[in-house]
């Protein structure tokens, strides 16, 4: 057999590597991220958005990773769309760097292709000791922009044995595309882990930054080659072959007789027999069972024919009459107007049924579509597509108040994950990490709560599959209109009434009293209210200068809408009791002071020792529903010091008078 040599070497020096094969990372082993900010990334897994359940992942992976142990991040597509030179070194191994590694993955905005094979290399050169360490890379596609990640994987490892790559695969919907990134773990004897649902990528993460690499690589596939004259044809004996690499058709191999040793990923294959050839494109995974590759010269494919309406709108469900051989495998697929694969992957097997439905993107313009033949990777008929700008409209008040809810009527294809999100004026079409947002499937009109600070805003109908701008509307956010009548100052633990005016959401809008100067989050006692009725709260339990607060929950932080100042002075409540008393005997009390309010026992006499906490009542209470009314209470059975206490329950229990009692 004859075949180039230059990767034959390499495959043998990885046959040689060991076998023992670990299975916890060292605390210390330097580890690298590398995290896909490509626009597939907002396609929805269970509802949510890839890139958020990405973002959750990391918040609750990185303060569990070992203090010690040095960890960098790579990002690609978060910054141009269309670019595969969009790749940034966010941080080298460092220990002290987990904020700004979480607040860079937080602040991904998903917008252009996946240039992996890049990407792993700006990773493995930040890695020290040439290579020395691990890469974890989170992507939910395969490599676009026609390079190899499965080859500089290999070469990698060669450099260093060292290296391991892990694979977190999310929502790879064809088995073709988990194998092909299945193929960088394989080849540097890391881990591949395929996540199907939303709740499974936070466990995968944290997973897999414990596991280490294998140095029981994948071996190389021995696989027969041979070529068939015709479908159905005799084979050829005097075929010879040449095997290139399917990402960037660079000759592997030629003039190869017979077979060929193979690691798994992505290949060309083309058979020659004197002026006459044929060509296969062909994955190899690691568990084939079938090792001979059949190529056909002179083949005589399949028909298969698509019909459909050639105009649509964008985002809109595609309808596809198709006849073909219906094979095991097949599909049809979506490709852009050059011909290429689109960054989110659109297709349908014929398996599922014909028609075909499948939704297009939601950027206008000229695509084609093409039935596959998947025995033979062969496209049997391509028809083009025009998309054209989306039916879609927003209807909506021109102004509203900071934070309140807003009914939004729209126009528009309603797709699976379509949405209404807003946005502050000016803020480009790119950017796809709304405020606040609901989908439409809750409805027509739809209610969207509104952010908290006022000024320019803009809703926008974003679709759920490529988050694509279909519609836009303005919105100004205006201040809240209303006002607050109650007293000017209070004593500790009194209860107040506190009558509002102004329009109030019960779901959103409450009423506490704070310290002055505190934050807008910050509350003691609340009630929610809708403004109808005066709302009654017990001082803090504290004194000193408060003010009373209408604040409203604002999606994204909490806006006060109005405040009052008030004073708390200290207590005027007296005790009067007999000071010394037998054990087990009712003691007569007078509780002048705060009383229960209407409905709500929250003023009581209780007997306590001396050193207890505020709240407690461990000797016995009755609750205060008069004030200078005689209440009775039965004492404990066992003599000792006591203390008699005037107890409101507000916020926090407060002691508004006490007295020493001794039971004998």
């Amino acid at each position: 057999m004859k075949h180039s040599n230059w990767l034959c070497a390499g495959i043998s020096a990885l046959s040689l590597i060991g076998s023992a094969a670990a299975q916890e990372a060292s605390p210390d082993d330097p580890i690298m991220f590398v995290v896909d900010g490509s626009n597939s990334m907002w396609g929805q897994m269970d509802g949510i958005a890839k890139i958020e359940l990405t973002k959750s992942a990391f918040a609750d992976m990185l303060p569990k990773l070992d203090a010690s142990r040095p960890a960098g991040l790579v990002m690609y597509g978060h910054r141009q769309t269309g670019s595969c030179e969009d790749i940034e070194l966010v941080s080298a191994p460092a220990t002290k760097n987990r904020s700004q590694l979480t607040a860079s993955v937080n602040g991904l905005s998903p917008r252009g292709k996946t240039p992996i094979t890049a990407a792993l290399k700006t990773a493995a050169d930040a890695l020290p000791d040439g290579g020395n360490g691990t890469i974890v890379l989170l992507s939910d596609g395969i490599e676009t922009c026609k390079a190899d990640p499965c080859a500089m994987a290999q070469a990698l490892k060669e450099k260093n044995i060292e290296f391991t790559v892990h694979v977190i695969g999310v929502d790879l919907r064809k088995p073709a595309d988990k194998a092909a990134l299945a193929c960088i773990a394989d080849r540097t004897g890391g881990t591949f882990t395929d996540i199907e649902t939303a709740d499974s990528l936070s466990d995968a993460l944290k997973d897999t930054t414990s596991a280490e690499g294998k140095t029981d690589l994948i071996q190389p596939l021995r696989y027969e080659l041979r070529a068939i004259d015709g479908m159905e044809g005799p084979v050829i004996a005097d075929a010879r072959f040449e095997i290139l690499s399917a990402a960037d058709k660079q000759v592997i191999a030629s003039q190869i007789e017979d077979g060929y040793d193979f690691l798994p990923g992505d290949y060309e294959i083309i058979a020659r027999s004197g002026e006459r050839s044929g060509t296969l494109e062909t994955r190899i995974l690691k568990d084939d069972e079938t090792r001979t590759i059949t190529i056909v010269i002179d083949a005589a494919l399949p028909e298969a024919s698509l019909s459909f309406t050639p105009s649509v709108p964008a985002a809109s469900v595609l309808s596809i009459a198709w006849e073909g051989p219906n094979g095991e495998g097949d599909y049809i697929e979506l490709l852009d107007a050059e011909g290429q694969r689109l960054e989110e992957s659109y297709f349908v097997y014929t398996a599922d049924g014909a028609p075909s439905l499948l939704r297009v993107p939601g950027d206008a313009g000229a695509y084609s579509l093409r039935y596959v033949y998947a025995s033979l990777n062969a496209p049997l008929v391509t028809e083009p597509l025009t998309v054209t700008p989306a039916l879609a409209s927003l209807t909506l008040s021109a102004d509203a108040e900071v934070g309140a809810f807003v009914d939004i009527s729209w126009e528009g294809p309603a797709g699976e994950g379509d949405m209404i999100g807003i946005f502050p004026a000016g803020t480009p079409v790119s950017e796809r990490n709304p405020l606040n947002y609901e989908r439409v499937a809750k409805g027509n009109p739809v209610r969207v709560q509104m952010p908290g600070t006022e000024g320019d805003y803009e809703t926008r109908y974003l679709t759920g599959n490529d988050m694509t701008v279909l519609a836009a509307a303005p919105i100004r956010l205006i201040p809240a209109q209303g006002a607050i009548n109650a007293p000017e100052s209070a004593a500790l633990g009194e209860a107040i009434t506190i009558d509002l005016t102004g329009r109030f959401n019960p779901d959103q809008d409450y009423v506490t009293i704070v310290p002055v100067g505190a934050g807008a989050s910050a509350y003691q006692e609340y009630a929610y209210t809708d403004g109808s009725a005066p709302v009654i709260l017990r001082t803090p339990i504290e004194t000193g200068d408060f003010e009373i607060r209408i604040v409203r929950e604002a999606g994204d932080q909490n806006q006060v809408l109005f405040s009052k100042p008030i004073a708390i002075t200290p207590s005027v409540a007296t005790l009067s009791a007999p000071a010394t008393i037998a054990a087990g005997g009712t003691l007569n009390v007078v509780a002048n002071g705060p009383v229960s309010r209407e409905g709500d026992d929250d003023v009581y006499i209780a007997i306590t020792g001396p050193d207890e906490g505020a709240g407690s009542y461990s000797g016995g209470y009755e609750y205060v529903i008069t004030a200078g009314e005689t209440i009775a209470i039965t004492v404990p059975d066992e003599p000792g010091s006591y203390e008699l206490r005037y107890i409101a329950n507000g916020y926090q229990p407060t002691i508004l008078a006490r007295q020493p009692l001794t039971i004998q």
